[in-house]
């Protein structure tokens, strides 16, 4: 927002300001008000006349319409001039201002539209006056609200800037949240290893270290049933050769291409197929929480294969969580300093005092006019008072 154009706004609203409080400012609100209902008048009276004269040998029904539109108007006009001597019974209009609203009134009912056209010049440009100096109001509001919200903005951001500088950030906390991401991110892949050797491995197999898997699987199959599981995969040593994704995978064939790779189809569906939930298990230990770091039982078993990450984890123990409140202060801090690097800390301050010169510029007095100019444009608008 440029300095001239606050210039400019502020020479025409002094302009329109001073003519205004020339007439008076409460006539000239009164004054306006009146003649916008007048000019409304006017124009109804104007458009009924034209419309009789565009009809040329109007129906009886036509005709009632129009002298009832005539009737109506007529009886407007006379609770209009009720209006105007109750605006300057009540001092908010001048005697010579109320006659020349009576003037347009009687030239109305006398059917000079011309006359009355002539004597509303005066009052229409009153009307046009009050009209510019509301708009003229309202821009130097909104351009107010523009500038302080500006200044918000910037006063805003330069305390964001002084507070983000003054943060202060356990730095060894926040790295030792960073080793133990680091250790967790090494027990993850060796979990991802781990599982899909598992998966990957005949049934035969996995069966042979399920005492073992019974430590981190939950709802594994008791001895008796294992051993009924293996016992049967004895007998079948094709299908034990399979991983359990591809016992699944046989879940669904019908009989006749069951026999094709078992051929005990009874003892399938009955011992293998019986204990689906446990195969499918098997399949899917990669969307379980099976060896998930949760307690000292699954972290021993990966202090077997990687003791360092496993010490680092135990190191925080307690101190984790503020270790890792840290962490993220630093990264949000970090973050946000990064989105405030594009602002200058001098340029910001410098913008604030011209903002803030503008906004006293826009209240501020405005250079005196030529001695005599506004004399000579307010002149059109003197007019007597009561």
């Amino acid at each position: 927002m440029e300095r001239k154009e606050i210039s400019e706004l502020k020479k025409k609203h002094r302009s329109l300001e001073k003519k205004v409080k020339e007439i008076g400012e409460k006539q000239c609100a009164s004054a306006a008000k009146l003649a916008e209902a007048l000019a409304e008048i006017i124009g109804d009276i104007e458009s009924t006349i034209e419309r009789d004269k565009s009809l040329w040998n109007p129906d009886i029904s036509t005709k009632i319409k129009l002298a009832k539109r005539g009737i109506k108007l007529s009886k407007k006009l006379k609770y209009f001039e009720g209006d105007v001597v109750k605006e300057f019974e009540g001092g908010n209009i001048s005697q010579d201002i109320g006659k020349r609203f009576i003037a347009v009134i009687r030239h109305l009912q006398d059917n000079k539209i011309a006359d009355a056209n002539k004597e509303f010049a005066y009052l229409r440009d009153l009307l046009e006056l009050g009209r510019n100096y509301e708009l003229s109001k309202v821009e130097i509001e909104r351009m107010d609200r523009s500038l302080k919200k500006k200044r918000q903005r910037i006063e805003a951001l330069l305390k964001e800037i002084s507070q983000a500088e003054k943060q202060k950030i356990d730095l060894d906390k926040a790295q030792k949240y960073v080793e133990f991401l680091k250790s967790m991110q090494e027990l993850e892949k060796i979990r991802a290893d781990h599982i899909s050797s598992l998966v990957s491995r005949p049934v035969v197999s996995l069966l042979d270290d399920a005492d073992s898997l019974r430590e981190y699987i939950a709802g594994m199959p008791g001895k008796e049933s294992i051993a009924e599981i293996k016992n049967f995969f004895s007998g079948h040593p094709e299908l034990g050769r399979h991983n359990a994704g591809q016992i699944c995978g046989m879940f669904d064939f019908n009989e006749k291409k069951l026999s094709h790779v078992c051929r005990d189809t009874a003892g399938f569906k009955r011992i293998i197929k019986g204990r689906r939930s446990f195969f499918e298990l098997l399949r899917d230990l990669r969307q379980t929480k099976f060896l998930e770091v949760n307690d000292e039982k699954t972290l021993d078993f990966y202090a077997r294969e990687n003791k360092n990450a496993v010490d680092r984890i135990r190191f925080l123990g307690k101190d984790i969580i503020s270790c890792r409140n840290e962490y993220e202060r630093k990264i949000e801090i970090e973050e946000r300093k990064r989105e405030l690097s594009k602002y200058s800390k001098d340029g910001l301050e410098a913008e604030l005092k011209e903002t803030e010169s503008l906004i006293g510029f826009l209240y501020s007095e405005p250079e005196e006019e030529t001695p005599g100019l506004f004399s000579r444009i307010a002149s059109f608008f003197r007019v007597k008072q009561v």
